[in-house]
């Protein structure tokens, strides 16, 4: 029998492990009382899993003592497999544990025999054999669809910062992408050195499409196995904070739109008040809460068995997603984000037979097409996209995820959608809410400074504005209540802000005469033209000294111009008030400026005979 360490410690047994005694088993049982959990079956939900399996408890169907799985070498994935367990002890006598016989391979529970008639589940064994007959009915991603371009530096050139983010891209060199990656020699096994073989981490029982916890060091013996009765998949594992950080970097393109990594700089985030979210809310005085509150999702390590298969989903909190294959190869399957597929999505997600139910017929033919990525190549996925992964050959792939700010509407749609189909904390985008609330702060100053200058700013701002506000005025009017993160207190004023600079680009929009933003209407506003207009400027004065150690032709050598402002009726100490302003020329430009300044002067001296 198994059990979460919250269950044993509601049963008569809870201070007691048959081998470490009550000290340790007391300590365990208070922290899973404090938890909260109350889960009867072995998943470990509340457990970091940067820390080793000690909550999984086991009982002995022979001597019915309970153990911690950690003392007698059973980690919380085998509760999958076991029929009845026997300790140590027992098995001198009454021999090894029995194993689950696998009666049918078509469901997720599979030696139960009255399942034998019900329809195939997702995932299953069944599934996977047939879902690989049949990979023709999917067409290849056609260019309307993808984006491939060939190299880094066509991506680099191809992408567009200042506008929404519409299609995936897959590139097929890494060269210029600014991706870290270790050397051609590197495998599992340094993937396992460099992170911990006891360090455990959610793996997915594909057969069941269920997560559990596994260490890496079982993870890497099951991965050498020559013959695999089940197929263990790992999608999940953050290192962030492991040596494996220091040979795996992103491309240069995530932390340059990454609010995470504009909010939380490296090295900051537990220490010391980022510099960016000290910024953004122009104080000094960043609560706690929000420093520790990091989102670590931006770089993952994806290490799957031939023929895992991960079932439609789209990432979570909506944020993009860069995949590089190191080793091995992963087939996408994938479908554009309109409003009726996602619409269609969220009703398949709360249909509670959608185990049964293969997403992809529920669309039009040609709605799901196929991405091969091969070794080597690289994936850039957006928000909202819907995608399964099936992993032809066993694979190690490098990823991460991230929110920014060209795709905010999908990215606040994918998480409502998760809150309406109540999905698990553990598999939200941590921290989604606050991280948005500093993206707010961030966008409000983007829009400020561009009414300021007079000019439209982007439009996936201002979309992303608009779209902000309704979730902002929920989040604020919701955590006055109860306090949370402290918002209603940090960024009460942004939503009133954010609104008024939205109010200003509206403005600037319904301006006659054209686009706000075009240079002849920038002319137009800081140029006058009336004579009436002219005549009331102030008189200027612009004086040229030129450097006289100056070489006349070297034209790399500056020339300094003083340029004062001086009115007629100045007297002279308001002169000597005067601050110059000083720029740096080359000897090329001072003389096209004496030359455009003598033209002036003629024509400014026929316009004033003229008037």
């Amino acid at each position: 029998m198994v059990e979460t360490a919250a269950a044993v410690a509601a049963s008569a047994y809870a201070n007691e492990c048959g081998v470490c005694f009550p000290g340790l088993s007391s300590k365990l049982d208070e922290q899973a009382t404090a938890s909260g959990s109350s889960s009867s079956v072995a998943n470990n939900a509340d457990a970091d899993s940067s820390k080793e399996i000690d909550h999984f408890w086991i009982q002995c169907d022979v001597c019915i003592t309970w153990f911690h799985g950690k003392c007698v070498d059973v980690e919380e994935y085998e509760s999958a497999v076991i029929d009845q367990y026997h300790c140590p002890t027992c098995q001198l006598q009454h021999g090894s544990s029995v194993w689950k016989a696998e009666r049918n391979h078509h469901r997720y529970v599979f030696d139960d025999l009255t399942q034998d008639d019900l329809p195939t589940q997702i995932g299953t064994r069944c599934f996977i054999d047939d879902f690989k007959q049949n990979q023709d009915r999917f067409p290849l991603a056609s260019d309307k669809q993808l984006i491939r371009l060939d190299s880094g530096y066509d991506f680099v050139s191809h992408f567009n910062e200042r506008q929404e983010w519409m299609k995936p891209y897959l590139i097929t060199h890494a060269e210029g992408l600014g991706l870290r990656m270790p050397g051609d020699d590197f495998s599992i096994e340094d993937c396992v050195g460099l992170m911990g073989a006891d360090r455990a981490v959610d793996t997915i029982d594909v057969y069941k499409q269920h997560t559990y916890q596994m260490s890496l060091g079982r993870y890497l013996k099951k991965w050498h196995d020559v013959d695999r009765p089940r197929l263990y998949n790992i999608l999940s594992l953050e290192f962030s904070h492991s040596k494996l950080c220091e040979v795996v970097g992103p491309p240069s393109i995530v932390p340059k739109l990454s609010w995470v990594h504009q909010f939380w700089p490296a090295g900051k985030a537990d220490a010391t008040t980022p510099t960016t979210l000290a910024t953004l809310l122009h104080a000094g005085d960043v609560h706690v809460e929000h420093l520790r509150a990091k989102p670590e999702v931006a770089l993952f390590c994806l290490i799957g068995m031939r023929d895992s298969y991960t079932d439609f989903h789209i990432d979570f909190g909506g944020s993009s997603v860069w995949y590089h294959v190191f080793k091995g190869a992963k087939v996408f399957y994938v479908v554009e984000p309109t409003d009726a597929n996602l619409t269609l999505f969220g009703e398949y997600q709360k249909n509670p037979k959608r185990s049964e139910i293969f997403f992809g017929d529920l669309l039009p033919p040609g709605a799901v097409t196929r991405v091969v990525v091969e070794q080597g190549r690289t994936l850039f996925i957006p928000s909202g996209w819907i995608h399964a992964v099936w992993t032809p050959e066993d694979s190690l792939v490098f990823g991460g995820n991230f929110l920014h700010s060209l795709n905010i509407p999908m990215q606040l749609r994918i998480y409502e959608m998760e809150l309406d189909c109540h999905t698990d904390e553990r598999f939200m985008f941590p921290s989604f809410e606050l991280t948005n609330w500093y993206a707010a702060r961030s966008v409000l100053e983007s829009l400020k400074e561009a009414n300021e200058d007079g000019h439209l700013a982007d439009a996936h701002l201002i979309k992303g504005a608009r779209g902000l506000l309704p979730f902002l005025r929920t989040w604020i009017k919701r955590d006055k209540t109860n306090k949370r993160l402290r918002t209603s207190v940090t960024f009460g004023n942004i939503v009133q802000q954010l609104q008024r600079e939205l109010n200003g680009q509206e403005k600037l929009r319904k301006r006659p005469n054209g686009d706000a933003d075009s240079p002849s209407r920038r002319r137009q506003r800081s140029s006058p033209k009336s004579p009436r207009q002219r005549k009331n400027l102030k008189s200027l004065k612009l004086k040229l000294v030129l450097d006289k150690n100056a070489r006349q032709s070297t034209v790399d050598k500056p020339i300094v111009r003083e340029a004062e402002e001086k009115s007629e009726a100045m007297d002279v100490e308001e002169k000597k008030a005067v601050t110059p302003i000083k720029l740096s020329l080359t000897t090329a430009t001072a003389s096209a400026l004496c030359s455009n300044l003598a033209k002036s002067e003629v024509s400014e001296g026929d316009e004033n005979e003229e008037q």
